[in-house]
């Protein structure tokens, strides 16, 4: 509850001004709990802040707010003044009227200094114009002003106290404080009230047992909600005596705001209303109605596992437009096993399918539809005697369903949402949603997964299901949103058909030239070759020993003239084609050339010349193999018969 100090006519044109029936704003979180006479405080701590170019949302949280300042829930000062929430302090407890109480016990004024005068220690406090009353958890009030400075007034049971709530009047006159019990007993100290017999004391002045709020205006008015819900006054001939009720006003729980015009009250039904003591109106107090809300993804088009940002903003009548974090907005996914919300901003696709997204806000609402993929096609489907079964546990979620198994029963329990499927081992019959269905073929395992007939879905789901015979696997479309579940075959077919005259080379041997030092002269065998994105291949090759090696090829034409060059290998084996001593193998093998070697042990050893040079005389031959970087053979007769090296 709130204690205010607003001139009427502030809270008249405000009050005027929300008394529209624009409608509410809607969600119970967003209901306007608090009022100061400017600024607005809904139920989720949201604070429209009053600025020069109408109403804005503060980047802030607030639990109360008073006469222009506002509380965190962490105990931080705000002031809400000129449209924006600007931190002052830190470790207060409450705010009290036109002063703050902080959690170290001491009373400070709004924006100013210390409060001098207070109980020690104080657990509670009110200002009211130039009185402030104060209690410590021992029950002793004190109040200054007129009462003095920092006089003890009563001493009370603090437990029983539900609120203070002082006022000095006009012109610093007639300060009078209230004290309200949990009992509902109210009671004012007149600083003027004295027990006659000891002057040093003060008497209570009873007013009601039946209280549950009370306030005062700045003429003395006395303003008191009873159990009723019925809100009375007092007469200003006689402050401490609530005269009659105000007409037309019940269900009333809390004062919020008291003027001498105009009352602001929290109903027992939570709402603000405000009423207008001359005339007994009655309104609510509400922010006006969004005019416009808009919700934006980047895509609606999405495959498993990306990730769109999600814009949302609510254009208020009269007021600023709001743009509202994910994170904030009310927010609702049809399906959550599909989306997901991320803390920053975002939405993650989870599993194939379509769902609904939809914002509420001020009684409108927005619904942007999305579409999920499968980002890739499932592997571990079969056909099987004409008929296409899936894989159960990948199949289901992929689709965004739960997978739970029961080996005692043998029983695949699949979930999404209030749907659930029972599949049996061995079973021909399904179970959805609490009655049979049956299937083309039994649930059973194929290559250690599980797998049930894919017309399951069609029927239990409304998918539809498209077979690609050429290709062996299955499209399960449902709305838009695709998945493939490809067959042992698929991969085979894909491959072959990426392969084309490639294959006839699988299982051709090759002995090893210049391609690798290693492993010269060794036997190789091609044990696969695997067609890559791109249109690349890489070819697999197995030594005599058993090892695998293998090789990437751009394209097809690099692996025929890869393994057609015999720079690389060999398509016979050399030590039978070719019966030379140990000893020049060995310098082949090292890649050596020496005096005497002949041409075909030069070509082994180091391949083939860039040019070549020949000169005849008198019978005798003289060839010249250039190699590049000043490297030589010279051949006399063909036989080498110098070697020039740099």
């Amino acid at each position: 509850m709130k204690h205010k100090r607003w001139i009427a006519s502030t809270i008249l044109a405000v009050v005027m001004a929300c008394s529209a029936p624009a409608g509410v704003w809607a969600g119970g979180s967003s209901r306007v709990v608090d009022f100061d006479g400017t600024n607005y405080l809904l139920e989720d701590g949201t604070v429209w802040i009053q600025g020069k170019k109408g109403y804005e949302i503060a980047d802030v949280k607030l639990s109360s707010i008073e006469n222009g300042y506002g509380l965190t829930p962490g105990g931080g000062l705000v002031g809400l003044d000129g449209g924006k929430a600007v931190s002052l302090a830190q470790g207060v407890k409450a705010l009290a009227g036109s002063c703050l109480l902080k959690q170290d016990g001491t009373v400070w004024e709004l924006g100013g200094g210390q409060v001098g005068g207070t109980a020690p220690q104080a657990s509670l406090a009110d200002c009211g114009g130039n009185l402030t009353a104060s209690m410590n958890p021992s029950g002793q009030i004190y109040a200054d002003g007129k009462f003095g400075s920092g006089k003890l007034v009563a001493a009370v049971n603090a437990e029983s106290v539900v609120s203070l709530r002082a006022t000095s009047g006009k012109d610093g006159q007639d300060s009078v404080f209230v004290v309200l019990y949990r009992t509902g007993k109210l009671e004012a100290y007149d600083y003027l009230g004295f027990d006659r017999a000891d002057l040093t004391k003060y008497v209570p002045r009873p007013i009601v047992e039946d209280a549950v709020s009370a306030d005062y205006s700045r003429s003395g008015m006395l303003a008191v909600v009873r159990k009723d819900g019925t809100v009375w006054h007092n007469d200003i001939s006689n402050k401490f005596k609530l005269t009659e009720a105000y007409p037309g006003l019940t269900g009333a729980s809390e004062i919020v705001y008291f003027s001498d015009s105009y009352l602001v009250l929290r109903m027992q039904d939570g709402k603000l209303e405000a009423y207008e003591t001359g005339s007994g109106k009655r309104f609510e107090m509400e922010l006006p109605a969004v005019e416009e809300l808009k919700m934006e993804l980047e895509a609606t088009d999405l495959a498993v596992g990306d990730k769109v940002h999600v814009s949302i903003e609510e254009k208020w009548e009269g007021m600023a437009a709001r743009t509202v974090p994910l994170a904030e907005a009310n927010v609702t996914i049809e399906k959550p096993s599909l989306l997901q919300k991320l803390p920053d901003g975002q939405l993650k696709a989870l599993a194939a399918g379509e769902t609904d997204v939809t914002v509420v806000s001020g009684g409108q609402s927005r619904t942007v539809h999305v579409t999920i993929s499968s980002n890739q096609a499932l592997e571990g489907g079969a056909y099987l005697d004409g008929t296409m079964y899936l894989p159960l546990k990948g199949t289901f979620k992929e689709l965004g369903y739960s997978v739970a198994w029961d080996p005692g029963s043998k029983t695949f329990t699949v979930k999404q949402g209030s749907r659930v499927i029972q599949l049996k081992q061995g079973s021909a019959s399904a179970v959805v949603d609490g009655k049979p269905l049956a299937m083309p073929g039994k649930v059973q395992t194929v290559g250690g997964t599980a797998v049930f007939p894919a017309a399951l879905l069609k029927s239990a789901l409304g998918a539809s299901l498209d077979w690609n015979s050429s290709y062996q696997y299955m499209t399960v479309t449902m709305g838009k949103a695709v998945t493939q579940i490809t067959t042992p075959r698929t991969d085979q077919i894909i491959r072959q058909e990426k392969l084309g005259g490639l294959t006839r080379l699988i299982g051709k041997s090759y002995w090893i030239n210049h391609f690798d030092s290693d492993y010269r002269f060794q036997k190789v065998t091609i044990e696969d070759i695997y067609p890559e994105q791109g249109g690349s291949f890489t070819l697999y090759f197995r030594l005599a020993s058993g090892k695998l090696v293998s090789h990437t090829a751009y394209d097809a034409s690099m692996v025929s003239e890869l393994l057609g060059n015999s720079e690389n290998f060999l398509t016979a084996d050399p030590y039978k084609t070719y019966k030379w001593s140990q000893s020049t193998w060995s310098l082949v093998k090292q890649e050596k050339v020496a005096v005497g070697m002949n041409k075909e042990q030069v070509l082994l050893s180091w391949g083939r010349p860039s040019s070549k040079s020949v000169l005849s005389s008198r019978g005798i031959t003289v060839e010249t193999w250039s190699y590049g970087y000043s490297n030589y053979v010279t051949f006399t007769n063909g036989k080498v018969g110098a070697v020039y090296g740099s």
